[in-house]
């Protein structure tokens, strides 16, 4: 059971009543929200449906069946409302239309891959934003099951650059017998950038 006191929407805090506030998920807390909200699953004893280790069991004519049915949809109906009041707005349209609270969870982390995808340099701003919030997001994933590769960390902060940036990319890739490390990329990117 998911004995949660109800948080405004307005407000960044979710109240657990078995694990006191805890911070809604935004675009830049996920590890720490995944981690706050799985203690409240675990207190509440349905971690093991919103992680997807316990499936729906099958609707059966037998009595034993159709309890076991409906007694599953009850917990994951309190989690899932649990997930949707421990989102913010920016987070919740992400999880609208998911069927269970293990789907919400997996649509989340979802959510912040499409948003990691969708981040360009933006005109006259420094290179360094652009490199920060790719970084803020690759580490907000790390450790979980949508962790965020070297290669396609490189590759969005490659193909995104802006055209005037074509001599860093050239200098980046130029005279390497090995590819460079994402460390190095980064680098020269910044250095450039102050030689400008």
């Amino acid at each position: 059971m998911t004995d949660n006191i109800p948080s405004s929407s307005a407000t960044a805090i979710f109240r657990s009543k078995h694990c006191g506030d805890i911070l809604k998920l935004s675009p830049t807390n996920y590890l720490q929200w995944s981690s706050s909200m799985l203690d409240h699953f675990v207190s509440c004893d349905n971690a093991n449906i919103v992680l997807g280790e316990r499936p729906c069991p099958l609707p059966g004519q037998a009595r034993a069946a159709a309890e076991a049915f409906r007694a599953w949809k009850v917990q994951d109906s309190q989690a899932k409302g649990a997930i949707k009041g421990a989102c913010t707005g920016a987070m919740c349209i992400h999880i609208e239309k998911t069927n269970t609270s293990a789907e919400m969870c997996i649509k989340g982390r979802v959510g912040l891959t499409d948003k990691f995808r969708n981040i360009m340099p933006i005109p006259r701003e420094p290179l360094s934003n652009y490199i920060g919030k790719l970084t803020k997001i690759r580490d907000l994933l790390a450790g979980t099951t949508h962790d965020i590769p070297d290669w396609l960390f490189q590759q969005q902060l490659l193909l995104n650059l802006p055209s005037e940036s074509y001599g860093m990319t050239k200098e980046i890739m130029e005279n390497k017998h090995v590819p460079p490390s994402t460390q190095e990329i980064i680098d020269i990117l910044k250095r450039r950038e102050l030689d400008s």
